[in-house]
């Protein structure tokens, strides 16, 4: 996005390299990036493109808009409710380590709950 921003829009009188926002009604996006101090490029961070009667508002004059979509980049997630873990020790001395994928499914977690269930059997 190459254009003059409107400050009054973010109610401000300068405007910062970078703004986050919550979401919220008629704000769809995350946050936009000024890619250079020196130019007015902004790099727009949203779930879907911003419309142009958006943009008009956000920007005081537009020179140029490219749109670059990438599926996938911010998931939605959902809370989840503690009915629904799996259990991690199955019987005695038989622990199911991928349980805590419900919650944290990287294999950081992974590694971390393996740890602590060889420590659980290294106690028997």
């Amino acid at each position: 996005m190459a254009g003059r921003i409107n400050p009054s829009f973010f109610n401000t009188n300068k405007m910062p390299e970078m703004i986050l926002v919550t979401e919220q009604k008629g704000i769809p996006m995350f946050g936009m990036t000024q890619l250079r101090k020196d130019e007015d490029v902004w790099v727009i961070s949203a779930h879907d493109a911003i419309a142009d009667e958006l943009l008009e508002k956000i920007f005081l004059e537009i020179n140029e808009v490219q749109r670059h979509t990438v599926p996938y980049t911010y998931p939605s997630l959902k809370p989840i409710s503690f009915d629904n873990f799996e259990e991690i020790k199955i019987d005695d001395g038989l622990y199911y380590s991928s349980g805590v994928d419900t919650l944290s499914p990287t294999m950081e977690s992974s590694i971390i709950i393996s740890k602590n269930i060889s420590r659980l059997l290294n106690e028997k």
